[in-house]
């Protein structure tokens, strides 16, 4: 992993918070009391999947750079042979506290909960 992205505190828990259709998201909590998220695919779910990282990376940095839409900061992203741990395209963001999950908040304002 290049140094530009690697955090100097120590992690001191790593926990699944979200599994979907196509990908897994693991919390990461930091020493300092900071976290991020790492979110791969599933195994053998993905085909095409590093243009789907493509397009998301670039949404958020756009969202962010001409909005005030909140977006987590990336710290990395990359294809399957970027990967250190052998587990497909990735990405490494912050970690947002939140209450609910979107699909719940949508699901609510749609009536459906």
């Amino acid at each position: 992993m290049p140094p530009e992205w690697r955090r100097v505190c120590t992690g001191v828990e790593l926990r699944l918070i979200a599994k979907g259709g196509y990908n897994v998201s693991y919390r990461l909590k930091y020493e300092d009391g900071t976290s991020v998220v790492m979110r791969v695919p599933i195994k053998g779910v993905f085909c095409e999947y590093l243009d789907t990282v493509r397009y998301e990376v670039a949404t958020m940095k756009y969202v962010a750079a001409n909005t005030t839409v909140s977006v987590p900061h990336i710290y990395k992203w990359g294809t399957a042979a970027e990967n250190p741990l052998g587990l497909g395209p990735f990405i490494i963001m912050d970690y947002v506290e939140h209450h609910q999950r979107m699909s719940f908040a949508i699901g609510r304002r749609q009536g459906q909960i």
